[in-house]
């Protein structure tokens, strides 16, 4: 089940997805994208950037996204802002994820971290081990 908090790059809650549910939703790095669709399409490279800058081809993480967490995105960037892994652990003072797991200062309320620590990886409550 997806974990629910606060995106910085999306500025709301969303559902964050582990790396199990990351390799559902993910179709592929740009430059997989790119070329898949030259391959599939017979299409110049400048042209398959185009249709790739359009959004056709994020379309596809869209859809899993919204099967897998009930939840819709704006745009097809916006699959890049759901990863689990680029977010820090919950901020001591306000609960809300570090921008980065190496963020040393929280960016909504401006808690810094003590000197020689950083964030860490956000790992959700039920998963943290004891």
């Amino acid at each position: 089940m997806p974990y629910r908090a606060y995106s910085y790059r999306l500025r709301r809650e969303v559902a964050l997805l582990d790396e199990q549910e990351w390799s559902f939703v993910d179709v592929g790095g740009p430059i997989d994208e790119v070329n898949a669709l030259r391959a599939s399409s017979g299409t110049s490279l400048s042209e398959a950037w185009q249709t790739y800058r359009q959004g056709n081809v994020r379309t596809q993480a869209m859809e899993r996204y919204a099967e897998l967490t009930g939840d819709q995105l704006g745009h097809p960037d916006e699959v890049f802002a759901v990863r689990m892994q680029n977010y820090g652990a919950p901020c001591p003072n306000c609960t809300r994820p570090f921008r980065t797991p190496k963020a040393k200062l929280c960016a909504e309320c401006g808690f810094r971290l003590p000197t020689g620590k950083v964030a860490g990886p956000l790992v959700p409550p039920n998963i943290r081990s004891a």
